[in-house]
């Protein structure tokens, strides 16, 4: 967006709908990339429905829907740039994402974020505990880990690398 209309201090804004999984969370992605940027998280019916909408007509619902948030601002009729994401159809994710079973505890995700030996290291959603079943949980755990590999070079080879800290992940 050329401009934010939502709280820049929320981490994620929520949508309370009728129908389960109808873009029930919004993510602000400025933060992670310095842009005026909404993830739209959706599930259910609605992410299999999406599958097979027009790129613009999930633009539209989601504009609709923050229109419906925000309806006493300024909300753009659409965003500068928009990218949809059809999971399910994705030949590597086939519309999955990890989850905690009953007896699983956020423990769990930390070691399996763990590296071994710092020689191998493991990134994605699944080792991200603040943002864990997310694609923006799996770009950041990589971030996360090459920030590692960046630290131990620089002690290693006792170098300077040039890297943007990224902390709270």
């Amino acid at each position: 967006f050329d401009s934010c209309f939502w709280d820049m201090s929320a981490q994620s804004i929520g949508y309370a709908s009728n129908k389960t999984g109808d873009y029930y969370m919004f993510v602000n992605m400025f933060r992670h990339t310095g842009h005026f940027a909404l993830l739209s998280i959706l599930s259910g019916d609605l992410a299999v429905r999406v599958e097979s909408m027009p790129d613009q007509e999930v633009v539209d619902d989601s504009m609709s829907i923050l229109r419906r948030m925000f309806r006493y601002r300024n909300i753009p009729k659409q965003p500068i740039y928009s990218h949809v994401t059809r999971w399910k159809s994705d030949k590597f994710a086939r519309g999955s994402y990890s989850y905690l079973k009953p007896e699983s505890s956020p423990q769990d995700m930390d070691a399996l974020a763990a590296p071994i030996d710092d020689c191998i290291f493991f990134a994605g959603e699944a080792t991200n505990r603040k943002h864990p079943a997310s694609a923006h949980g799996a770009v950041l755990s990589g971030r996360r880990d090459a920030r590692r590999i960046a630290n131990i070079m620089a002690r290693t080879y006792g170098c300077t690398l040039p890297y943007q800290e990224i902390d709270n992940m």
